[in-house]
């Protein structure tokens, strides 16, 4: 759920938090009963702000904290809306669902299929191991499953069923041959390890991977020429034949490589500096900062004038929310505070590309921070003139500090004492166009 207005989505029994978990799971140990009717809104201040003494009342610490990653709700700010969680842009994809239907029956994951179709060699050896992967290969044992043969034995040796494994590595043939090429040190693993398990151990090796690709599809296609064409050949002549493919797809990629190698983008040494706004102009400086260990969010900001004077900051602990989120509310609480300064031209400076392009879309519904989207949007559509643009990290160390110290505050948003020296430091740094070196991707 995305919160707008908060009235129409239960506090305790509806999906909203950052993760898709239930406030149910954080309801504190002796606490008021949980009512499934309580709406959001019923957790906010007349300030605008999360009532977190109500909070406290409620949840654990770690429920506190996932409530306070989202932005609280607005009476203006229109219904509320379903997001599809999964999916950062909140739209519904069947890609993520079927992921998560997979996970939930133990299926190889996507990340595992992926490795397979990344294999670099021939097509049709991949599609081939995709198949074995899946269990699609018409060996006797799926055959008869299919009721396709009366028995499900191997037809060469008659020495146990015929499974995709059996094929490929542990009939007599291809266990013959594989012990030729596999150190003795790996036997006990090579020949120990399930289908899908074997399948990607081998084909992530970098140095066996291109034969152990081919050597598969070679087994699979002696297999049926045996059984269909009555072909059989040795041993030495089936590892010969291998290995003269193998050099012969070598080759081509390595040829493939020489031709194909892009060159690296050029860049260009820039210095890189603050860059002060226009007189009659102020600027907005703004940070977002989650902390890896804890994963908890904070955010900072500060605006300055022409001549580099901080004339506001602040900093937000936001609990526990996205590293974007946490960009987006300090743009979002940055330029609340300038209005409320009485300030009517502001440049907003980000050095968060994918923020600004959330901040530059179109607003959408359905999108998972279309909230603080929407009250940035209708922030800029006030009576003043508002424009955002792109920094780089050099130039925004201020806000980088402020970030930093929010998560060092109490929770919400505090303004920030100008006079801390290393606040001064930076704001001294700035005001003096202290630059450092950046390599910037060349335009065009």
């Amino acid at each position: 759920m995305c919160i707008k207005n908060g009235l129409s989505t239960s506090f305790w029994t509806n999906r909203w938090i950052d993760g898709g978990e239930l406030l149910l799971d954080y309801a504190r140990p002796g606490g008021p009963e949980p009512n499934p009717n309580l709406p959001v809104a019923a957790l906010v201040q007349t300030s605008g702000e999360w009532d977190i003494a109500m909070l406290k009342q409620l949840l654990t610490e770690d429920g506190v904290l996932q409530v306070i990653g989202v932005q609280p709700p607005q009476e203006l700010a229109g219904e509320d809306s379903a997001t599809w969680g999964p999916e950062q842009d909140g739209r519904f994809r069947v890609r993520s669902a079927y992921n998560i239907a997979a996970q939930a029956d133990g299926t190889t994951s996507s990340t595992d299929w992926r490795t397979i179709w990344r294999w670099q060699g021939p097509a049709r050896v991949r599609h081939f191991l995709w198949l074995a992967a899946r269990d699609r290969l018409l060996t006797n044992a799926e055959r008869e499953r299919r009721h396709l043969t009366p028995s499900a034995l191997c037809s060469h040796y008659k020495n146990g069923p015929e499974t995709i494994l059996h094929v490929l590595r542990d009939c007599h043939f291809p266990r013959l041959t594989w012990l030729q090429v596999i150190q003795p040190s790996e036997h006990q693993t090579f020949f120990g390890l399930h289908l899908q398990d074997w399948l990607l151990r081998y084909i992530r090796q970098p140095s066996l991977s291109l034969l152990f690709g081919i050597f598969c599809w070679s087994l699979w296609r002696t297999r049926n020429d045996r059984v269909f064409a009555g072909k059989v050949v040795s041993a030495e002549v089936f590892l010969h034949r291998v290995q003269a493919w193998v050099n012969v797809v070598q080759n081509a990629m390595d040829r493939d490589k020489e031709i194909q190698h892009p060159s690296p983008p050029a860049r260009t040494e820039e210095m890189i500096s603050w860059t002060p706004p226009p007189p009659e102009w102020v600027t907005l400086n703004s940070e977002g900062s989650v902390n890896p260990e804890s994963s908890h969010a904070a955010a900072g900001g500060l605006i300055r004038d022409h001549i580099g004077r901080c004339l506001a900051a602040f900093t937000m602990n936001l609990g526990i929310c996205s590293v974007t989120r946490a960009e987006l509310r300090g743009v979002a609480e940055g330029l609340q505070l300038a209005w409320d300064l009485g300030f009517r031209r502001v440049k907003v400076q980000l050095d968060s590309r994918c923020a600004l392009q959330i901040l530059q879309s179109p607003h959408r519904e359905d999108h998972r921070h279309s909230a603080v989207v929407g009250r940035f949007q209708a922030l800029i559509g006030r009576d003043w003139e508002v424009s955002t643009s792109h920094v780089y990290r050099e130039s925004n160390k201020c806000a980088d500090y402020l970030a930093s110290r929010g998560h060092h505050v109490p929770l919400g948003f505090s303004y920030f004492p100008f006079d801390d020296p290393t606040l001064g430091h930076w704001l001294l740094y700035d005001i003096q166009g202290v630059s450092e070196p950046r390599l910037v991707l060349n335009e065009g």
